[in-house]
């Protein structure tokens, strides 16, 4: 029972935190100096053709489908959180150490269903819905539809030597700022204003590689319960 209690208090710490994927939601930057140089101002005359760029960009991420990366959200007065991250297709893993524990979630998007896996207690928590939660989009999944928030290109910008669109748009209700890696159309760095101040994702150690099948299982023995 105690063991129990505990997956359950974590799981329930680890699916607040899911919500980062979502762009309606989302974080800041890891620890240590931010490697990007100054942003560059888009003249009026450019804009139509930069428009006609990120058209193109964002239909470069139509290309992943097997992607691994570190994502690190940090927003005022928490904590930034770290998390490994590997999708392929509708499969997702995320790893992450919260109170001391490893925790470990696994999703089977399609169906959605998610696996929160402790291997310090050898024990799952499955839950399932009928519809596959938003938030366990990947990066490039979230930034696809942001045209239809008729996205205003502000910039461009290098982030660690890699060349960026830098988009702002209103969805929702909810002002983000978008760096747009130009040759993978995947988000480098997201800002998100909300009422308690800014939070920022930044993905980090971005890897396009075939992630074997056997990263979005459970081991063999593992005890699944059910909330």
């Amino acid at each position: 029972m105690k063991k129990t209690v505990i997956l359950i208090g974590i799981a329930v710490v680890v699916v607040a935190i899911i919500g980062v994927f979502a762009f309606q939601k989302i974080q800041k930057p890891i620890g240590g100096p931010e490697r990007t140089e100054k942003e560059t101002p888009i003249e009026e005359g450019e804009k139509e053709s930069l428009s006609k760029t990120l058209g193109e960009v964002l239909s470069r991420g139509t290309k992943v489908s097997s992607v691994k990366y570190d994502m690190i959200t940090s927003q005022p007065g928490k904590p930034s959180v770290t998390q490994k991250v590997w999708f392929k297709k509708d499969k997702m893993r995320t790893e992450m150490t919260a109170g001391g524990q490893t925790i470990i979630m696994i999703a089977d998007i399609a169906k959605g269903i998610i696996y929160q896996y402790l291997p310090s207690q050898n024990m799952a928590m499955k839950m399932q819905s009928d519809k596959a939660p938003e938030s366990l989009e990947s990066p490039i999944e979230s930034i696809k539809g942001i045209e239809k928030y008729n996205p205003k290109i502000v910039g461009s910008e290098k982030i660690e030597g890699k060349d960026c669109l830098v988009v702002e748009y209103n969805a929702e209700g909810t002002n983000i700022k978008s760096w747009i890696w130009k040759e993978k159309a995947f988000p480098l760095k997201m800002e998100i204003n909300t009422s308690s101040g800014t939070i920022t994702t930044e993905f980090k150690n971005i890897e396009f590689v075939d992630i074997p099948d056997n990263m979005f299982e459970l081991p063999a023995g593992v005890k699944i319960i059910t909330p």
